[in-house]
């Protein structure tokens, strides 16, 4: 969806470190329990499924489809999970979809990954694939300076983001981007990795306790959309 070096990033690990999706499914346990809230059956996709653990999570209430960048991972995604429909994104940010197809959309930790046109596309292709009254959940670092985590690769010279981000995300520019949905939700959280020892779940439990008061660093924007 947003060129080649990213196919390869994420092919890399969602084939050979899948892994690196571990911490995020608590994440996804809280993205489950908000779904569910949403709508208890219909038809719902997530793009950009990592690891597939929200779709395996889902599958039993929802009619499930994962869409992905990275064709290596949707065949091996179908294999674990045969009753959730896979499909490869189209190379032109486009959804391989009919118009008004899905009750539920889902992209979580995607959009920050996409340049000004791809996000663009993707919500107006969110909206397009939505039927009316439908619902999009979707996830992203809340007020992240993209400069914190920039690399430098000695052999081609390139600086980039550790995880390919491209967007960083506030208040105002959730509801610029949304401003064509009927009704737009923004809750922020604190989605401490499933493996912290006993001093890091101190630490998680002060953060999103003061984060009620002040915004943090390090907090997750849940936007939840209607068509």
């Amino acid at each position: 969806m947003s060129g080649n070096l990213d196919v390869q990033l994420w092919a890399h690990y969602q084939t050979e470190n899948a892994g690196a999706f571990v911490p995020g499914h608590p994440r996804q346990d809280v993205l489950a329990e908000k779904v569910i809230a949403l709508s208890r059956g219909g038809k719902l996709l997530e793009i950009g499924f990592g690891d597939g653990y929200l779709l395996a999570k889902l599958a039993s209430i929802f009619e499930c489809y994962g869409c992905d960048i990275s064709a290596e991972n949707v065949r091996q995604m179908q294999e674990r999970f045969p009753t959730v429909k896979f499909e490869v994104s189209r190379t032109d940010g486009r959804l391989p979809f009919a118009d008004g197809f899905f009750d539920l959309f889902v992209a979580s930790e995607v959009l920050e990954h996409l340049p000004n046109d791809e996000l663009k596309i993707m919500t107006e292709e969110i909206r397009r694939v939505l039927k009316p009254g439908g619902r999009a959940i979707v996830t992203f670092p809340a007020r992240e300076r993209l400069a914190d985590l920039d690399c430098f690769c000695p052999n081609c010279g390139h600086t980039f983001h550790r995880w390919g981000h491209k967007q960083s995300w506030d208040d105002q520019k959730i509801e610029r981007i949304f401003s064509k949905f009927a009704d737009l939700r923004v809750e922020e959280h604190n989605f401490p990795p499933a493996n912290l020892n006993a001093f890091g779940k101190i630490e998680a439990y002060l953060r999103r306790t003061l984060a009620k008061f002040v915004p943090m660093s390090g907090m997750t924007y849940v936007v939840v959309l209607s068509k």
